[in-house]
């Protein structure tokens, strides 16, 4: 179980009127604080650069997996379905 921080820790980081703020806003909701931060926007970015990484420069997927904090199997399923989402666009716009 990963260690949880108290209200007083985050408090002391971030100041008591930032602290109330927050506490009046998200009230009742969760939030998880990542531990590597994320250099994409939203997945597909994500997804985009595995595709280009294999791509254009010849990367072995456990290069990318190492840089991305995946797991080689999960970069090649990435690739994998993004040929395919790329093999159904073009088929999709060819037939236009």
């Amino acid at each position: 179980m990963p260690k949880q921080i108290t209200a007083e820790e985050l408090c002391s980081v971030i100041g008591d009127d930032l602290f109330q703020k927050c506490m009046d806003k998200f009230k009742g909701r969760q939030f998880y604080f990542n531990k590597k931060a994320n250099p994409f926007k939203d997945i597909t970015q994500r997804n985009e650069f595995i595709y280009n990484a294999c791509i254009n420069s010849g990367c072995k997927y456990e290069t990318i997996a190492d840089r991305l904090d995946l797991t080689p199997d999960t970069v090649r399923r990435i690739y994998y379905n993004m040929i395919k989402t790329k093999n159904g666009t073009v088929a999709k716009e060819s037939n236009k």
